[in-house]
């Protein structure tokens, strides 16, 4: 096995292209450099505790990751309506807050309604390109939210073009079973079919999930591991690649500065 002349023909050769050309270069530039951008058929698992950022950051992710790149995306969110989706989206195009629009109060200031129609015509021009599809699942069981993945793919996509799905968040939900699992089996179980339906897709999938208490409490100087991941070793199995998001400590943003980010 010559393995110089087959790490040399993946690196400069023509399989390098076939290879990799699918891959969705990111909006975040060290997300490239280190793991090549969202790459086909992987799935990516963000851990985090509740409100440290995960929703925001797989939204933000996908979202800015298939504008780039000109593909469509598809979130599949468990807590929050669509309504309720369109009208975050609404504010922070419109800049007018969220309070202002809900209860209308945006037709009594000269400024917010001038802000307010501004943002429909933005909000309409990007509603026009459909680069984001949101779906709430919070009903659907793991059968179903996968099926809805692949009507969307078919139908919104098309069987051989690229796209993006986020799926937040992992929990036991509506699944069932009649074997008398544990939440850890349901968990696994869920993961696996997660994972096989980024391959059978060819799509990158990203996934949040909760972590345990573990993640809780961190110090300056405390190192994170996979003992905060909630619910079942299967995760890091069927997971290409798992990442770990925390808040960073108030001694941690004295050392780094706000500049380089408050999380890690």
């Amino acid at each position: 096995m010559d393995v110089n002349g087959e790490t040399y023909s993946l690196l400069f050769g023509v399989r390098r292209s076939v290879r990799y050309h699918n891959n969705r270069r990111s909006y975040y530039e060290n997300f490239n450099r280190l793991f090549g951008g969202l790459r086909p058929k992987c799935l990516y698992t963000i851990v985090a505790r509740a409100g440290n950022g995960k929703t925001t950051f797989i939204s933000d992710l996908a979202r800015k990751t298939g504008e780039l790149n000109g593909t469509k995306t598809l979130v599949l969110d468990t807590e929050m309506p669509t309504q309720d989706v369109e009208m975050r989206m609404f504010a922070s195009i419109s800049e007018v807050p969220m309070w202002y629009l809900e209860t209308g109060q945006w037709r009594k200031s000269k400024e917010l309604h001038k802000k307010t129609n501004e943002g429909f015509k933005k909000v309409k021009e990007y509603l026009e390109k459909k680069p984001v599809h949101h779906y709430h699942v919070g009903d659907k069981n793991i059968d179903e939210i996968c099926s809805i993945a692949r009507k969307w793919k078919l139908t919104e996509v098309g069987r051989d073009k690229p796209c993006i799905i986020a799926f937040d968040f992992l929990e036991v939900g509506n699944d069932k079973t009649s074997n008398n699992w544990a939440e850890w089996q349901i968990m696994g179980q869920k993961i696996k079919m997660l994972k096989r339906l980024a391959v059978e897709l060819e799509v990158p999938l990203i996934v949040a999930m909760q972590s345990n208490r573990g993640g809780e409490g961190r110090k300056l100087g405390d190192d994170i591991d996979s003992r905060v991941i909630a619910s079942s070793d299967r995760v890091q199995w069927f997971s290409d690649f798992t990442f770990f998001l925390a808040q960073k400590t108030r001694e941690e943003l004295q050392w780094d500065g706000e500049e380089r980010g408050t999380h890690m």
